[in-house]
């Protein structure tokens, strides 16, 4: 039986709307599910990392494989959920899925709305983790041809196609300009024919809470909602999201969870909408920010199944294990863009970063040839905090990363990396990895049972602060620097293996709390 307990969400109406529909959905067989309501699961899978969503999720892509073992044929709902799984999970099984739907897909025609929010976001999502690029102009094309017709549904389901499949798109892709151009003339529709905060599928002015469609009306919110988060609408459509969502929280509120989950897509269109509201005062704190990640220090590749090598371990579009994919999920829910620096740090490549994070730097263990922190290096660094970035330093326990030459940048700031092994944990004995925050402070603001697997330990100079302690050892500290601030974490701790779920007891609350740490990092100037 699934547990439907969902953990690491902020507190509030959407999140209280999202649990309820998304545990009721759980009571439900999974196979068959749309790919709307598999969607809503997966938003609220990564802005809770509560397991039991990512487990309905497989139980739902492994149910249409299992139906369709010689071909692709029926699973356009799964596509996109079944490259998510490919991606987490890194199985040869769930790519070749992927690929045979995609390469059907990619030659057909679409023959509807909702067909297109099944399979275009899908398609956009695939040629861009297997650089697919020169795909992106046929994508654009049969987005662009699909028929169109007058009803709330359809305009609900043409706007979430396109908010969902374009970041996605390069950014030098004129199909990309002309998608932004398509769902901006979209959002102006739907602004002249929202009535008492909804929309009705017969999409006239006399709209009623009585007649509202709830699902359209939900799918044109989230859109809405998502494209001025990610600032492709203008803040103009602020207002009117706000009240289609309150009109939309109060219809929910007279429903029981499974009364509100029995129509699949409109559970799925509450899904996403919900979670698209709650991230949506959470994005004021950090909108027009930049985080780097670093791909020079740590430059570990692997080959992808399509036969690229590419970067991975920490870094934002690696979803499986070692990667980074759900600590960039709460960097972009704060409104921070990601991104990341692959040469060697200077004052000029960090400009316009606000924050800039090395993670476990490579030893010769790891990499053959690494590329060692350098006096030249350091100094560039701490000129970039000095007038006002904010470094985080994650560093890793002495086998499994480069600490000597890392302690050239650190101690510039006093705080230096202690070249030792702490918190040492054997196999899958969690609780040897446990970690106890018993009371808020300026860091975290409530208590938190954290975990963190061989990790070095910190020597703090004066002016230098402690931030986490345990058993003696000091795991987090800060210093000021100039107008800036250097932080030092003595493990990659927000990694997706001890972060989304899958793994970790749900009593660990490392996904939590790693929102409080992005929240934390926002308010140092």
């Amino acid at each position: 039986m699934r547990c439907t307990e969902a953990s690491g969400a902020e507190s509030g109406p959407a999140s209280a709307v999202s649990a309820r529909i998304a545990n009721a959905a759980l009571r439900q067989p999974a196979a068959g599910a749309p790919a709307i309501l598999l969607n809503g699961i997966g938003a609220q899978w990564y802005n809770t990392a509560n397991g039991e969503y990512y487990r309905y999720l497989a139980e739902a892509a492994d149910a249409d494989i299992g139906e369709n073992p010689s071909g692709p044929a029926g699973l356009e709902s799964t596509g996109s959920t079944i490259l998510l799984l490919c991606r987490v999970t890194q199985k040869q099984s769930y790519y070749q899925s992927a690929t045979a739907l995609y390469e059907r897909l990619l030659s057909g025609k679409i023959p509807t709305a909702e067909m297109a929010y099944d399979t275009e976001p899908f398609l956009a999502a695939y040629a861009a983790v297997f650089h697919r690029d020169g795909d992106f102009a046929r994508i654009a094309e049969q987005m662009e041809h699909v028929p169109r017709n007058s009803g709330a549904r359809d305009l609900g389901f043409r706007m979430m196609t396109l908010v969902d499949a374009l970041p996605y798109f390069p950014q030098d892709s004129p199909a990309r300009a002309a998608a932004l151009a398509d769902l901006r003339h979209l959002a102006a529709t739907a602004l002249r024919t929202q009535a008492a905060g909804l929309w009705s599928d017969t999409q006239t002015a006399k709209t009623s809470k009585a007649n509202a469609d709830l699902a359209a009306s939900a799918m044109v919110t989230y859109s809405l909602a998502r494209g001025v988060r990610l600032g492709w609408l203008s803040r103009r459509y602020g207002e009117a999201t706000r009240r289609a969502w309150a009109a939309i929280a109060s219809r929910v509120q007279g429903l029981s969870p499974e009364e509100a989950a029995s129509d699949k897509i409109t559970a799925g269109a509450l899904l996403l909408a919900a979670n698209e509201m709650e991230l949506t005062p959470l994005a004021e704190a950090g909108q027009g920010s930049k985080v780097l990640v670093d791909g020079w220090y740590n430059s570990e590749k692997r080959a992808k199944f399509a036969g690229q090598t590419v970067l991975f371990h920490y870094k934002w579009d690696d979803y499986s294990n070692p990667g980074y994919s759900l600590f960039g999920h709460i960097f972009r829910s704060y409104g921070v863009e990601t991104d990341s620096l692959d040469e060697a740090p200077t004052v000029a490549r960090l400009k316009g970063a606000r924050f800039y994070l090395i993670v476990s730097p490579d030893n010769q263990a790891k990499v053959p040839d690494p590329h060692f922190m350098t006096e030249s290096d350091a100094a560039q660094i701490a000129s970039w905090v000095k007038q006002g970035g904010v470094l985080v330093m994650l560093e890793n326990d002495p086998a499994n990363a480069d600490i000597q030459h890392m302690d050239i940048l650190a101690d510039r700031f006093g705080l230096h990396f202690n070249d030792v092994l702490v918190h040492h944990v054997v196999g899958d004995d969690f609780a040897m990895g446990r970690i106890d925050v018993t009371q808020p402070g300026p860091l975290f603001r409530r208590p938190y049972r954290l975990y963190m697997k061989d990790t070095c330990s910190l020597k703090l100079a004066p002016g230098a602060v402690s931030l986490l302690r345990w058993k003696g050892d000091i795991l987090m500290g800060f210093a000021r620097y100039g107008r800036g601030t250097a932080v030092a974490v003595t493990d990659p701790w927000l990694y997706n293996e001890y972060t989304d779920g899958r793994k970790l007891p749900a009593e660990y609350e490392n996904f939590a709390a790693g929102s409080d740490f992005v929240r934390w990092l926002l308010q140092q100037k």
